[in-house]
């Protein structure tokens, strides 16, 4: 099995393949503690909660030591889809009101010219 590190800073998009025992866990590691030294806020999602736990046990130490613990989640990728959906708004409000034509626009929704 292999991976992929995708990389977005400043609008620059990079992937890369990296095969099993390559070191995918220190690189975003190693990676999450210079963004998070740079003041990033950075999530590391994994389809696996205990990978995603095992990883950021490894890096533990060296989160706490820069002082970055509270810039820096590792996950599973259904909690930041979770996460990104809770941060608009209680979606259950949000569809009553949608359903009740009663929706307000947000700053997510691009309107027609």
């Amino acid at each position: 099995i292999s991976g992929y590190v995708a990389c977005a800073i400043a609008n620059i998009f990079q992937l890369m393949q990296i095969r099993t025992g390559e070191g995918k866990s220190m690189i975003l590691g190693a990676a999450a503690t210079v963004l998070g030294i740079l003041n990033f806020r950075v999530r590391c999602v994994c389809y696996s909660e205990y990978l995603s736990t095992r990883d950021f046990k490894l890096f533990e130490d060296v989160f706490r030591h820069f002082n970055l613990l509270k810039l820096i989640k590792y996950s599973k990728i259904t909690s930041l889809s979770e996460d990104t959906t809770a941060a608009k708004g209680d979606i259950r409000s949000l569809t009553g009101s949608l359903i009740r034509g009663q929706a307000q626009p947000s700053k997510y929704m691009e309107t027609a010219v």
